[in-house]
């Protein structure tokens, strides 16, 4: 997935880079996206919507409150 957007592509390929690095398991919890975007060097709203774009294809689940 590429965008017009480096910054969007970034948080991707880093969301990508650390699910496959460290051999996550189905239903492993990621950090608070927050955190996801500093580690990334994003802003919040770029790592939000890299997010989405992995939910919608269907690499990642998300749920609240857990």
């Amino acid at each position: 997935m590429t965008s017009r957007n480096p910054r969007f592509d970034h948080a991707v390929r880093y969301l990508r880079t650390l699910a496959a690095g460290s051999g996550m398991q189905s239903g492993t919890r990621l950090p608070p996206i927050g955190t996801l975007a500093s580690q990334a060097g994003v802003a919040l709203v770029t790592m939000v919507k890299a997010v989405a774009a992995l939910r919608r294809e269907g690499l990642l689940t998300v749920s609240h409150g857990r």
